[in-house]
Formats: C-alpha cells, structure tokens, sequence
C-alpha cells in the first residue's frame, strides 16, 4: 500500500497544477476511440462481406458488424473486438500525454510561456509534477496496450505479426526504450540502485520511443 501511495503521489498532487485541459484533451481522445467502434461512415464497424483489406472478403463471426481495415487490426469475434478496443482507448489517451511529456521538459517554451498571461493559471516554472503524472499514465496505458495486442494476436494465432509487420517492430521498440525510461524513475528499487546520472541518460531513449510511436500507426 505505501509503495502504492508513492508511485501515485505525483499524479495526486498534479491536481494542484491545473491540468484540467490535460484530462479534458485525454477524454476527447477517448471517445474518439470509441467512435470508432459505431457502424460506418462514421465508425469502421462493417457488416460480414463489406470487411477486409488486400482485396480478401472477410465474415463477421457470432457478431453482427466487425472491424478488419488491414491485418494487424482485424476484430472479427467478440473477443478480438475488446481486445482492440481497450488497444486503441489505451492508444489514443497517449495522444495527449506524450505531447504534455515533451513539453513540460522543453525549458525554453516554458521560460517563454511563464512571461506571459498563461502563467496565471500555468505555473510553467515547475510542471515536473505535471510530467511524472504524465509520464507514469503514459507508461501505464502503453503496457495494457501491448498486453491486449499480444493477447488479440495469439487468440488468433498472429503473433508472427510481431516481427513481420511495421506496427508490430515499432510497438516492440517502443515498449523497450519506454521500460528504460520510466521503470528506473519510478520503481524504488531501480531509483535506489542505479545513479542518477544513468538514468537520466537512460530517459534519452524518449526520442526513439517517440520516433517509434510515431511510425507505429
């Protein structure tokens, strides 16, 4: 409980930061997602016949409408559905997120923002809290996303697409360079045991974790 309590104290106390616009582009982001999942044009929800991708006709199977614009995102049952629908609630929250992780980091900008009106209600000058809270959900989500993608691809016998598909190589390095920067940070053990020099070089692995996300959809 107390270890729970101290991973959990920066995102209690980003409250104080007035990150209302944060939660609010995060909630946007989410029902996005979800958007997805209601009957075309407006979704990609698609009745048995109108499915597939590369010319292949695929059927829905024991649901009425499905999801298969390409093959590393095929949802042709019920349960590959939840799976790809927590994948892309957790992928989508991230939007936002990351972008907040920069920023809060770009010292510049910040420097810039706090001589302004903004800086009534943005305390600029110190968004660490703002970023741990950020990263540590970030972290989070990016681990239940790959939890679910490796879930929905074994149910269906894919997990080949790992190692022979652009999303799957980029979600595994993403995943990798994203466990050097946050696990040192925020598990005591690690904090305890690796200086502090190291794991700042280690949070340099953000810039092939964003590259990464960036190519991974």
């Amino acid at each position: 409980l107390s270890l729970l309590k101290r991973w959990t104290a920066p995102i209690q106390r980003v409250y104080s930061c007035s990150p209302t616009v944060l939660w609010v582009a995060c909630l946007i982001c989410l029902a996005m997602a979800l958007l997805s999942f209601v009957p075309t044009p407006i979704g990609n929800m698609q009745k048995s016949g109108e499915i597939g991708y590369a010319g292949k006709n695929l059927e829905c199977k024991g649901v009425h409408r499905c999801i298969c614009p390409r093959e590393t995102i095929c949802a042709e049952d019920l349960q590959s559905l939840v799976y790809l629908g927590v994948a892309r609630a957790t992928a989508y929250v991230l939007y936002p997120l990351v972008i907040v992780i920069f920023l809060t980091k770009a010292n510049n900008l910040r420097t810039l923002l706090q001589r302004t009106y903004l800086a009534v209600f943005i305390p600029f000058y110190d968004l660490h809290d703002l970023h741990v809270a950020a990263g540590t959900i970030a972290s989070i989500a990016s681990l239940v996303h790959t939890i679910v993608h490796f879930l929905r691809w074994g149910s269906r016998g894919e997990l080949g697409l790992l190692l022979r598909s652009q999303v799957g190589v980029t979600g595994l390095v993403a995943i990798v360079c994203l466990g050097f920067v946050s696990l040192p940070m925020v598990i005591p053990y690690l904090k305890r045991r690796i200086s502090w020099e190291r794991r700042k070089m280690a949070h340099y692995l953000a810039v092939p974790f964003a590259m990464a996300l960036a190519a991974h959809a």
